[in-house]
C-alpha cells in the first residue's frame, strides 16, 4: 500500500470534513512523510486557524519548519504553547528529539530524561534516550538503557507480542534519524486503507511492524488492538491494550478502549472503573464524560451520570447526544423547564428525538397543543418513528 493512497484518503476526509481540525493534522503529517513539506505546511495551517490550540498540529508545524531548514522558528512553535502544555509528554518528548534533530545536545538529552521520567516503562521513550546519550558519547550508559528495555518487555509480559519486538529498540541508527515522533501514525493510516481495501492480512502486518520499531508507542499499540477487534479476536485485542497501559499508566485512548471492550463483553463495572481513569487522566475531553455518563445509566447510577453529561455540555456546548441524554434526566427528576430549554438549544431542537422529549416536557407542564405540535413536527423528519407517533396517538385520543 503507498502512501499516496493515504494522502488520497485523507484528503478525501478533510474535504468531506474541512472543519475538523484532525483530518488536516493527519494529511500534514502524511504530506510530511512524503517530503511535501509545504503542502504539508498548508494543511497544518488550516488545522491551526480550525484550532489555534490545538497541541499536536503546533507540534506538526514545527517539524515542519525544522523540515524546511527553520529550526529557531521551530523552537517558536514549542514556546508558544506555554501553561501546562510544556509539561505534556508529547511536548517534552517531541522537544528532546527536535533539538537532538538540530546539535542541541544538552537541551535534547535534558527533555529525553524528562520523557523517560514522565514514560519510564514505555520502550521506545528509552530507546531514543539510549540513542542521545550514545551521541553525546555517553556509550555505557546508552548500553544500559538498551538492555534495560529488553528486561523491561520480558518483566511486563509483553515482549511476545510481536515476533522479534526488542530486536530493534537498540538501533541508534533508526531513532538517531530524529523524525517527527507523529509520523509514527503514518502505518495507521495505511493499515487503514489496506483493511478498507479487503486485504486484512496486509494490515495486520504493517501494524505489527510499525510496533516493532515504536514498541509502547501507544497509537501504534492501540491501532494494533482495534484491528484484532474487527477481526473479532477480543482476547488479543485485550492483551494488547493491557500491555499499552502496563508500558504507558497514562494511555487514556488504551483505558478508553479497554472499557469499551469490557462494555462489549457485558461487564458495565469494569467498563465504567477503566473510562473513570481515563477520564481523570483527561478532565478536559467531553468524549469521554459523556461515554462515562451511559456506562453509569447502564449501572443506575443517575446522579453521577447527569454531572457527567453536565461537564460535558460545559466542555462542549453543542454536544447534541449528550444534550439529549441530560434531558431525559432532568424529566426524570421532574425539572420540565430546564429539560425543555437544553432541548431547544441550537443544534438539537430539530432532532426528532429532541423533539419527542420536548413534548413529554411540555406535557409535564400541561401544554398538550404545544407538545402535539412538537410531535408532528418530529414527524415531518422522521415519518416511521414508532414512539412518536404512539405518543401522538394517545393525545389525539384523549383529546
Amino acid at each position: 500500500m503507498s502512501t499516496e493512497a493515504c494522502r488520497k484518503y485523507l484528503a478525501e476526509r478533510t474535504a468531506k470534513n474541512p472543519t475538523h481540525a484532525d483530518n488536516w493534522n493527519h494529511l500534514a503529517i502524511v504530506l510530511e512523510s512524503m517530503g511535501r513539506y509545504e503542502e504539508a505546511l498548508n494543511a497544518v495551517d488550516r488545522a491551526l486557524s480550525i484550532h489555534p490550540g490545538f497541541r499536536a498540529a503546533r507540534i506538526t508545524r514545527a517539524f515542519l519548519l525544522s523540515d524546511t531548514g527553520q529550526g529557531d522558528a521551530a523552537i517558536r512553535e514549542f514556546r508558544d504553547l506555554g501553561g501546562g502544555e510544556l509539561d505534556e509528554f508529547d511536548t517534552v518528548f517531541s522537544l528532546g528529539i527536535l533539538s537532538m534533530r538540530h546539535g542541541w545536545q544538552e537541551t535534547g538529552l535534558s527533555q529525553l530524561c524528562r520523557a523517560e521520567a514522565l514514560r519510564p516503562h514505555a520502550p521506545y521513550v528509552v530507546a531514543y534516550l539510549a540513542a542521545a546519550l550514545q551521541e553525546v558519547g555517553e556509550t555505557s550508559a546508552a548500553y544500559e538503557r538498551s538492555k534495560g528495555i529488553e528486561a523491561a518487555l520480558k518483566q511486563r509480559g509483553v515482549d511476545d507480542l510481536v515476533p522479534g519486538l526488542g530486536i530493534l529498540v537498540s538501533d541508534p541508527n533508526f531513532y538517531g534519524r530524529w523524525d517527527n515522533p507523529f509520523l509514527a501514525k503514518v502505518p495507521i493510516f495505511r493499515a487503514h486503507v489496506l483493511r478498507a481495501a479487503g486485504e486484512e492480512k496486509a494490515a495486520q502486518e504493517e501494524l505489527l511492524y510499525a510496533n516493532r520499531h515504536l514498541p509502547g508507542y501507544s497509537p501504534l499499540v492501540v491501532a494494533m488492538a482495534r484491528d484484532f477487534l474487527a477481526s473479532d479476536r477480543i482476547d488479543e485485542a485485550r492483551r494488547w491494550l493491557s500491555a499499552s497501559i502496563l508500558m504507558s499508566d497514562d494511555d487514556s485512548e488504551a483505558r478508553c478502549e479497554l472499557a469499551f471492550l469490557h462494555a462489549r463483553l457485558g461487564d458495565i463495572q469494569a467498563a465504567q472503573t477503566e473510562l473513570q481513569a481515563s477520564v481523570s487522566l483527561r478532565p478536559l475531553f467531553p468524549d469521554l464524560r459523556y461515554h462515562l455518563g451511559l456506562l453509569l445509566l447502564e449501572l443506575g447510577r443517575n446522579e453521577e451520570a447527569a454531572h457527567q453529561f453536565e461537564r460535558a455540555l460545559v466542555l462542549k456546548p453543542d454536544y447534541g447526544q449528550c444534550a439529549i441524554h441530560f434531558a431525559s434526566l432532568e424529566l426524570q427528576r421532574g425539572e420540565a423547564r430546564k429539560a425543555l430549554k437544553r432541548l431547544n438549544a441550537d443544534g438539537v431542537a430539530s432532532w426528532p428525538e429532541a423533539q419527542l422529549l420536548a413534548a413529554t416536557a411540555q406535557l409535564q407542564l400541561g401544554e398538550k397543543q404545544l407538545a402535539t405540535g412538537r410531535l408532528k413536527a418530529a414527524l415531518v423528519t422522521d415519518p416511521a418513528n414508532e414512539e412518536v407517533q404512539h405518543l401522538l396517538r394517545s393525545l389525539e385520543v384523549e383529546v
